[in-house]
């Protein structure tokens, strides 16, 4: 049943037209959708390569914090850059966010003094805005306090 379906999926993305009842421009509606979705399918792969990359060489790089934030972190230390992933993107609009030491930041001409203060609370970021956050603030996501000032942005995946 299963080579079946792969056939009958084959055949129907293969020859739009002789399985699909719309007319021209649905058929090129269509294939321009499935170039889309190949395209995301291609990022995808190669996102989860690099992955697997960095999990290979790195084992101890993963962080679970799903109890206090529902995130996954790659966590390389306080002094570099670390990045949480929400394990449920939907129900939030910090889908992804970036950790980085505030003094690399400041060492290639960040103004901090002009970034808001980091709001402290799940779920308070705008997405795609730095946040500055002093040492010894409790950060939420990590459920503890970081040792050093930290410059922060959250993304939401939807926007």
């Amino acid at each position: 049943m299963k080579k079946l379906m792969i056939a009958v999926t084959a055949a129907a993305l293969a020859l739009p037209g002789a399985v699909w009842a719309g007319g021209d421009d649905d058929v090129e509606a269509l294939k321009a959708k499935l170039a889309k979705a190949q395209k995301q399918a291609a990022i995808v792969a190669g996102e989860v390569k690099t992955f697997s990359n960095v999990l290979s060489l790195h084992p101890n790089i993963p962080k679970d914090f799903t109890v206090a934030s529902g995130e996954y972190c790659f966590f390389g230390g306080w002094k570099g850059h670390h990045t949480h992933y929400s394990t449920d993107p939907a129900h939030t609009h910090e889908d992804v966010i970036d950790f980085v030491a505030a003094e690399q930041m400041i060492a290639a001409g960040m103004d901090v003094d002009g970034l808001p203060i980091y709001p402290g609370i799940l779920g308070e970021m705008t997405s795609g805005q730095w946040y500055f956050m002093p040492a010894k603030d409790f950060e939420p996501h990590h459920g503890k306090t970081p040792p050093i000032d930290l410059v922060i942005r959250a993304v939401d995946l939807d926007s």
